[in-house]
């Protein structure tokens, strides 16, 4: 049922060179091949630490990430237009610890902290003022559009007003509202000037923009993103992590797994560490899912079938992974179904 698939044997005094190695050939990708798409690699994303998370609220570090150093984060924020919804999430993108750890390692990103999460009286005026700015200019452009639309239509709008006084002028005292109703064949047969159009048009431009209300103009409600807020942040320079011999072996397997070339995702939905992909998981499926044990634990006949059960249903690979304490270089065992 078990296959081994060997282990790594890397030497402890090739690290650093192996690391230059991985600089000069992982930065850029395959598909990196002009001197603009590599300088864009070389920008340091920025990482953000809020209550143990780490977050990427730059749309092109996001994009930096996955094209250049083969790492995908979680989106977990909503839509300003459209708060109420989780089917379709975008920034800021959720990294776990042990992709932050291997950025870090290796000079791709720096991590920082808001000095505060609040922000000042300074600050609120200012982004009240830019709301009301906001407000006025999109109620501005949307009477402007509503203007052209209606000037557009001046001259049926003069026909049937003429066709409503002719109606109510030909009408009896005790009309009603409806018998007094004008038809789009009744304001089609009449006819009128150029200079009633014109009265029209000019009687649409000196209209006021209407008063709208605050839930009904899309304005930018994201202080981080508004052009007045300028966050001040303090750079953090360790990170303390891994802190436990868990942590030390899912780092070590995620950053071998990680300089193979593999894609790796958090694995929770499959009881297992990471989901292991050949290339980007917008093309490819997983094909193993990696379990981190210790070098000196051992798994149950009933662990090993339940992870190989699991597995055999979504069609991937069991991939345990332990690191002995003395050694950086992790070992790999395969589990498959074997059919007689």
């Amino acid at each position: 049922m078990a296959e081994d698939e060997g282990s790594n044997q890397m030497m402890q005094g090739q690290e650093e060179q192996r690391m230059a190695d991985d600089l000069n050939s992982i930065a850029c990708v395959s598909n990196v091949d002009n001197s603009t798409d590599a300088d864009r690699c070389i920008s340091l994303i920025q990482i953000e630490s809020s209550n143990d998370g780490f977050l990427i609220f730059d749309l092109e570090d996001a994009k930096i990430l996955r094209s250049c150093h083969r790492m995908v984060g979680t989106a977990i924020g909503t839509s300003p237009s459209t708060p109420a919804q989780n089917d379709t999430l975008t920034l800021p993108l959720l990294l776990f610890a042990e992709q932050v750890a291997v950025l870090l390692e290796y000079g791709y990103a720096r991590l920082v902290r808001l000095r505060s999460t609040h922000p000042t009286d300074k600050d609120r005026n200012l982004y009240e003022h830019y709301l009301t700015q906001q407000k006025a200019q999109v109620a501005e452009t949307l009477h402007k559009a509503r203007i052209e639309e209606q000037l557009q239509m001046a001259e049926k709008i003069a026909k049937g007003r003429l066709a409503k006084k002719l109606k109510v002028k030909s009408s009896s005292a005790g009309a009603t509202s409806k018998s007094l109703k004008v038809s789009d064949a009744e304001v089609s047969a009449i006819s009128v000037t150029e200079e009633d159009i014109e009265a029209v048009r000019r009687e649409l431009r000196l209209t006021k923009p209407p008063v709208l209300a605050d839930d009904a103009v899309p304005v930018e409600t994201c202080l981080t993103t508004s052009p007045l807020f300028s966050p001040d942040y303090d750079h953090i320079d360790v990170f303390d992590f891994p802190r436990t011999p868990q942590q030390r072996i899912r780092f070590t397997v995620f950053r071998d797994l990680w300089r193979k070339g593999y894609y790796l995702t958090p694995g929770v939905k499959f009881g297992c560490d990471f989901l292991v992909y050949p290339g980007d998981p917008l093309k490819f499926h997983a094909t193993c899912m990696a379990i981190c044990v210790k070098s000196d634990e051992s798994l149950t006949p009933v662990e090993l079938a339940g992870y190989s059960r699991v597995a055999t249903q979504v069609k991937k690979t069991v991939l345990i992974c332990s690191v002995a304490p003395d050694s950086d270089a992790p070992y790999y065992v395969s589990l498959n179904w074997w059919k007689g």
